[in-house]
């Protein structure tokens, strides 16, 4: 499928790198809701990578 997006390296490294880092953060929360920790921070992401 064509996104219409450059065939840039950049770009590519960035998006692969951001998935493989949201699916790590994502598997270490638990399966109900209800076990989430209230006011759990949303995690931020930058081209340099995650930002704190």
């Amino acid at each position: 499928m064509d996104t219409g997006l450059a065939d840039d390296e950049r770009l590519r490294r960035t998006l692969h790198d951001w998935f493989a880092w949201m699916t790590a953060a994502y598997a270490q929360h638990p399966d109900d809701p209800g076990d989430v920790p209230a006011g759990l921070a949303v995690p931020h992401w930058s081209w340099a990578g995650p930002v704190d």
